[in-house]
């Protein structure tokens, strides 16, 4: 949603991740394999650049715009396999409480119509800890994520 006309929009967000990893060590002959589902939200600002005014005349339909994001992922069905053993990630400490994420990308914007955008996009996601964790584990994500998609604008007036 763009604020007051301007190149800078807010969103808010739902997001279904999965994560996965595998590991092995041919010398100790150990293998590792995990898999988690999380549900999040998410709170970002862009700031649009060379945004089109989509008059008849105008050829140039491209836009650039850098993003940040604030979001937090909450572990809903997760594994661990280490050789032959299972263990459910669900209700471990490590993996219970809840994932806050500081991210930042790039978009490129191509504007089919002033309504109607395809868009490429890569974002980088750290995640961050909250509280005193000293001589504990500690957990941590670094996402990237390449997205393609189709925006519909449904607050402009056509």
């Amino acid at each position: 949603m763009s604020l007051f006309q301007s190149p800078l929009h807010i969103s808010l967000g739902v997001a279904h991740d999965k994560f996965g990893a595998t590991s092995s060590d041919l010398e100790l002959g150990n293998y590792s394999e995990w898999e988690a589902a999380f549900l999040g939200a998410n709170l970002g600002v862009d700031y649009e650049f060379l945004q089109p005014r989509m008059n008849p005349s105008q050829h140039d339909k491209f836009s650039f715009s850098v993003k940040g994001i604030f979001g937090t992922d909450y572990l809903i069905k997760g594994k661990q396999k280490l050789n032959n053993q299972v263990y459910d990630l669900t209700g471990v400490e490590e993996f219970d409480n809840p994932v806050f994420f500081l991210k930042g990308g790039a978009t490129f914007n191509y504007y089919i119509t002033r309504s109607y955008v395809a868009y490429g996009q890569y974002i980088f996601g750290r995640s961050i800890l909250f509280g005193n964790y000293n001589g504990q584990e500690q957990l941590r994500f670094i996402t990237h994520n390449v997205n393609i998609g189709f925006s519909v604008s449904l607050f402009y007036n056509r």
